[in-house]
């Protein structure tokens, strides 16, 4: 983390983001035609990855091959689950539940991409940092999170969402929803070790949500240790999404006042 190619990589994420804002600003186009290119974007993120790390792997007995991709590959982290909002805020004709969706998508997709590009999880399961700019993994990463990042500031732009503190609750409910049930996704693809039926370790386990591991390799070897390393987690996001919101919702009052 942070190294040459990384603070690079950063650089490239917050000009591409800078230049969309101001391309934004200068033409204006619908919102639609944003999040239509979003979907592109994340779709052609999605057919990279996956050609990417796609092995063709034998049986067991070597009779026939199968493609494979290793479960921490599965779009259910936190940025690709967006993927799913994206196109049904793109698509829905229903304007409210398309307004409500883009108050939870902006805060969520703008700190989310911001938060996955400076602790970029690529480097611990995917690809060395030397590989930073010889993998398609590292180009579909970066990009498809800089999108992330630049749609948040966008649909912030757009001014198509009211900041009501409705939309607070809302999104920390389902932020909350996905992380706890995030605990039993991990659990359900860990790889248990037993010994004579008593469990002894695991082999492999995913992260989603880092709710197994923290991002920055905290050792947690008490339950206490982890309980409290959930709590803290979901307290910075609690904390955190409450002043974006603050922030936009008095900016709101202040404007209608004059």
């Amino acid at each position: 983390m942070f190294s040459v190619y990384h603070i690079i990589w950063l650089i490239i994420v917050a000009v591409f983001t800078v230049t969309g804002v101001i391309l934004y600003r200068k033409y204006r186009p619908a919102l639609k035609y944003i999040l239509y290119a979003a979907c592109t974007i994340a779709v052609l993120s999605e057919l990279t990855k996956i050609f990417s790390v796609m092995k063709i792997v034998p049986s067991s007995d070597g009779s026939s091959f199968y493609p494979y991709i290793e479960l921490n590959h599965l779009p259910l982290h936190f940025c690709s689950i967006q993927i799913i909002f994206i196109f049904y805020a793109t698509l829905t004709h229903n304007d409210k539940a398309r307004m409500d969706l883009l108050a939870f998508m902006c805060p969520t997709c703008l700190l989310g991409g911001l938060f996955a590009s400076l602790i970029p999880s690529i480097y611990t399961t995917t690809i060395t940092p030397g590989e930073s700019f010889t993998s398609p993994v590292a180009y579909q990463f970066y990009i498809y999170h800089g999108m992330m990042i630049l749609l948040g500031l966008i649909i912030l732009e757009s001014g198509a969402v009211k900041w009501r503190w409705v939309y607070l609750l809302h999104t920390l409910l389902i932020v909350y929803m996905l992380g706890f049930s995030s605990i039993y996704v991990n659990s359900m693809f860990t790889s248990p070790v037993y010994m004579n039926g008593e469990l002894q370790s695991i082999e492999f386990s995913p992260n989603y949500f880092f709710t197994f591991r923290s991002p920055v390799n905290i050792p947690l070897t008490e339950k206490w240790q982890w309980c409290l390393y959930i709590a803290v987690m979901f307290a910075i996001v609690t904390v955190t999404l409450s002043l974006f919101y603050l922030i936009f919702i008095r900016k709101k009052i202040k404007a209608n006042r004059k």
